[in-house]
């Protein structure tokens, strides 16, 4: 579900600040090898394709090709930038092709090939830089303090939890057996109502509860941790209004429905008519991730006039955004259940429910994180604020 979210902030890489780049021939012309960033917060080796002023092409030496601004990138010399005993992730794959990173402890580093002890403590030598990635603070780029648009930053969600956590923090792992449990309501094997990231709630089971959050395990598989405050019991009643998937409907499509009658997970439902259904009623669908769309709880934006300025949270970051007016066409539900907004960075449409939106707001001292084209961000402190401007200092 995070990936259909994502899908609809893909943007192109964007010039963004201004660099005079280098001259033809210097250190970061083309040829020249470089740390460069993909996505996240992580450093790849690539080699610089072509540079026109500030915006550069790098071909990863995994193959994939990307444009970026020339600042963002490192000059690719391992041997003289990462030390025994420093940790890096690395590819077990020999052929660089898994994309899955593990860590790594560096012995030892000569030219591009590193020397590491394994995280299943098995050494391995002749690593080649390829199938390696670094921290970006493994090699900050000591940026001076700027003047930016509110358009080209966004905000770190606190409550996020990455559903990618569960690889390692299964019951049997000691270090997650040995983790502080918390007072809750709920304990394992609960069936509940749990928050997605589009802040619908889902049927799901209880698996385990920790300082870490209570762990949930959703009918499609999916598995991440939430607060007990995402958390509902599995409860519905007769002539409650949900989304629910017809059927016959094999794309990710929801329509209104009013519940008739209930037999523990069990349900009849009287679907709306609407221009892509007519009224009928179903009955016998088992509550499950596949079907059930409960609506979404919780207090509504104070403002949702068209024009607005607003954050919107798409994934584990707020972004800034317009709301956009309703739409007739919207297929998705009634227009009061969801939002249109265009995203101030990329210019891209996004649809969302009332609780993915706040304010936009910024003050000094807030830390955020700075679009600096490519998809690449950086960490900042915002020092102040002028209008749409603000004054961040680099971390």
């Amino acid at each position: 579900m995070f990936e259909s979210i994502m899908r609809w902030f893909r943007r192109k890489p964007e010039p963004g600040h201004v660099s005079p780049g280098s001259p033809p021939g210097g250190p970061m012309s083309p040829g020249a090898r470089v740390w460069a960033p993909w996505e996240g917060q992580f450093l790849y080796s690539a080699t610089i394709v072509s540079v026109v002023g500030p915006n550069v092409t790098v071909r990863f030496d995994t193959g994939e090709e990307k444009g970026d601004l020339l600042d963002n990138l490192r000059p690719l010399r391992p041997d003289k930038q990462i030390v025994s005993g420093q940790q890096i992730f690395m590819m077990y794959d020999a052929e660089a092709r898994s994309y899955m990173f593990y860590p790594a402890t560096v012995r030892s580093v000569t030219g591009e090939y590193f020397e590491v002890m394994r995280e299943d403590n098995r050494p391995e030598g002749r690593v080649h830089v390829k199938r390696v990635r670094i921290p970006e603070s493994a090699l900050p780029l000591n940026l001076e303090p700027e003047w930016v648009m509110q358009s080209f930053v966004r905000l770190k969600e606190p409550e996020f939890f990455d559903v990618n956590i569960m690889a390692d923090t299964s019951l049997a792992n000691p270090i997650w057996a040995s983790r502080r449990e918390i007072d809750t309501l709920y304990q394992a094997n609960d069936r509940v109502l749990a928050r997605w990231h589009d802040y619908y709630w889902y049927p799901a089971t209880v698996m385990s509860i920790s300082k870490e959050g209570i762990q949930v395990h959703f009918a499609d598989g999916d598995r991440g941790f939430v607060m007990e405050k995402h958390l509902l019991p599995l409860y519905c009643e007769e002539g409650e209004r949900i989304f629910i998937r017809p059927p016959e409907e094999a794309r990710l499509m929801y329509s209104p429905a009013i519940i008739t009658r209930i037999d523990g997970e069990m349900l009849d439902v009287e679907f709306e008519a609407n221009d892509q259904q007519e009224s009928r009623h179903v009955s016998g669908l088992s509550i499950n991730r596949a079907r059930f769309w409960r609506l979404p709880k919780g207090t509504r934006p104070l403002n949702l006039d068209a024009g607005t300025s607003v954050l919107v949270l798409l994934g584990a970051y707020w972004y800034p955004g317009r709301i956009l007016p309703a739409r007739e066409e919207n297929m998705f539900g009634p227009r009061e259940d969801v939002v249109f907004i265009e995203l101030l960075y990329g210019a891209h449409d996004v649809m969302v429910t009332p609780e993915l939106i706040k304010p936009m707001r910024f003050s000094a001292g807030t830390e955020v994180e700075c679009a600096r084209g490519g998809g690449a961000y950086i960490a900042a402190k915002i020092a102040e604020v002028k209008g749409e401007k603000l004054l961040v200092k680099y971390l």
